[in-house]
């Protein structure tokens, strides 16, 4: 959005925008035409009609001055002309000596510019307003910029490009299928959809035929990141007003467009490895922007994804009531539309999956109340959903499953523990809640109905861990005028060296918020072993 306008691309079509009532596109013009360079050499005698220059011995260094002309609108620039140019033994033109420039006009041009004077190495050397200019004289006076370059394709239909962003209050525009590693901005203001360099527009090519595609852009404090497939560059205006282009990373860089998502103080994205944050790294004294992966914990299931699907991974922020998630949606091996999610809590620094949300894109929307909802698009149904509302899913109870981390005790994972007590204290639980006791990592020794367990907790020769005197612990059903509650399972004396706790509501759609969880154990000896674990 800029200038209460919503300007669109799609990597296929001009730049068009919406302002509430009607699309607008573009009309391009053509570029200036029969371009003709001619040495003019004012005679040194007043009356002579000569205009050659004079003869110059035939081992005389010679000059050649190359010219190019382009013309311009409110919009952008065409292609140049063709180049013209001469070749003289002056090195240096002036008011004397000069080079007359000629083309036929363009209808419907706002003016020209000119590009010159080394053929092959033109750079910008004037500007002239006005649909019917035709000439121009060069005399030497000019200096030729030291940036702007003849533009490579006509964008007086407006410039073509996959993603777009406002900055500073231009319009940036990049991945251009011709050119994919272009960046386009516009002069902003007043002229936000002008990207010719007349106008205060222009491009940049950020690290030109690297074999990277851009993939996306994004606002990051007073700069704007540039996405590659596998690099991430920082663009910014020089203090005079130059585009200037810096490397932040050369090896990480994000691989699905829809997956960069501000957050707070950083930006996540997904890249080919996992999913990362780029921002400022504490403890650094200067502003420098660092990469940090998120991902190494569930490794496992991103590099699950099928590859050639990595780039539909969609985000969004929510941060709907009390919840601060990170969500990013994606496709599992043998999918080929978003049906599961990643979710990251950033309170909690813990992950989330979802395997019931097929969303291809995101938009956090405040509707007339001030209410922010997270909606979705939904690849299987087509309908718009929103999440972080209500206690079912489409009418069905959700499903919900999560794991806490191993415990292993103090003794470590080459030692044999007896779990005796299993403790947990609830806020307001509903419904029925099972709970598992994962040993070793990988059997499931035991699963019990949490709101049927009595709680009563005497003393034995163990740990009492956390446990105070003073309180008294009731009996009864679990229900949702309960606050904290406390469930123990004694006595379990199940042997092991580590021990996970695991919950599920099954279909009942139960709830409840887990505040603690204790485990206590009574260690073996140090010697102790089955008899599979002994080597023979």
């Amino acid at each position: 959005m800029a200038y209460d306008r919503l300007y669109l691309q799609n990597g296929q079509d001009n730049l068009t925008y919406y302002d509430g009532t009607d699309i607008t596109t573009f009309t391009g013009i053509l570029a200036p035409t029969n371009t003709l360079a001619t040495f003019v050499k004012k005679p040194s005698t007043v009356g002579s009609a000569s205009s050659s220059p004079s003869a110059s011995p035939s081992n005389a260094p010679e000059y050649t001055y190359s010219y190019k002309v382009s013309a311009y609108t409110e919009v952008g620039e065409t292609d140049p002309s063709s180049a013209s140019a001469v070749t003289i033994d002056l090195e240096k033109l002036d008011v004397n000596n000069y080079v007359k420039l000629t083309w036929t006009p363009v209808t419907n041009a706002d003016g020209y510019n000119v590009w010159g004077r080394t053929a092959g190495y033109w750079k910008l050397l004037y500007e002239l307003k006005g649909a019917n200019v035709s000439e121009w004289i060069d005399d030497g006076t000019v200096e030729e910029s030291e940036v702007f370059t003849p533009p490579e394709a006509n964008s007086t239909a407006g410039v073509t490009g996959k993603y777009i962003a406002l900055y500073k209050d231009s319009l940036f525009v990049f991945g251009d299928p011709q050119n994919p590693s272009r960046l386009f901005y516009s002069g902003g203001g007043d002229r936000i959809h002008d990207f010719s360099v007349s106008n205060g527009g222009g491009f940049i090519d950020i690290s030109k035929n690297d074999g990277q595609m851009g993939t996306g852009l994004i606002v990051f404090k007073n700069s704007l990141l540039c996405f590659k497939e596998d690099s991430i560059y920082q663009f910014e205006f020089s203090t005079s007003g130059l585009p200037q282009v810096t490397q932040v990373n050369p090896s990480i860089g994000c691989i699905a467009p829809r997956s960069i998502v501000a957050v707070e103080n950083d930006v996540f994205f997904a890249s080919r490895r996992g999913v990362f944050t780029i921002g400022n790294e504490p403890g650094f004294a200067f502003d420098v922007l660092r990469t940090n992966e998120l991902t190494s914990r569930v490794r496992s299931i991103f590099q699950s994804i099928n590859p050639e699907y990595i780039q539909n991974i969609a985000a969004v922020y929510a941060t709907k009531a009390n919840t601060n998630l990170v969500i990013f949606s994606y496709t599992p091996a043998g999918g080929v539309t978003n049906s599961q999610t990643l979710v990251y809590d950033r309170e909690r620094i813990a992950w989330m999956k979802w395997t019931n949300v097929s969303a291809n894109c995101w938009v956090n929307y405040i509707d007339s109340t001030g209410t922010t909802r997270t909606l979705y698009g939904d690849d299987s149904s087509g309908y718009v959903k929103e999440i972080l509302t209500g206690s079912t899913d489409f009418g069905s109870a959700i499903t919900g499953i999560f794991k806490l981390k191993a415990e292993e005790f103090e003794e470590g994972l080459d030692r044999y523990k007896k779990l005796k007590d299993v403790s947990l204290v609830l806020r307001k639980p509903t419904g029925s809640v099972t709970m598992s006791i994962i040993k070793d990592g990988i059997e499931t020794a035991t699963s019990m109905n949490i709101s049927t367990v009595s709680p009563a907790i005497n003393f034995a020769h163990y740990v009492f861990a956390r446990f105070l005197f003073k309180t008294s612990y009731g009996t009864g059903a679990v229900t949702s005028q309960d606050d904290n509650v406390l469930r123990t399972k004694r006595n379990i004396n199940l042997l092991g060296r580590s021990f996970m706790l695991s919950f599920t509501n099954g279909s009942s759609g139960a709830s409840f918020t887990l505040l603690q969880t204790t485990m206590t154990a009574k260690a073996r000896s140090l010697k102790y072993r089955l008899s599979t674990d002994i080597i023979g």
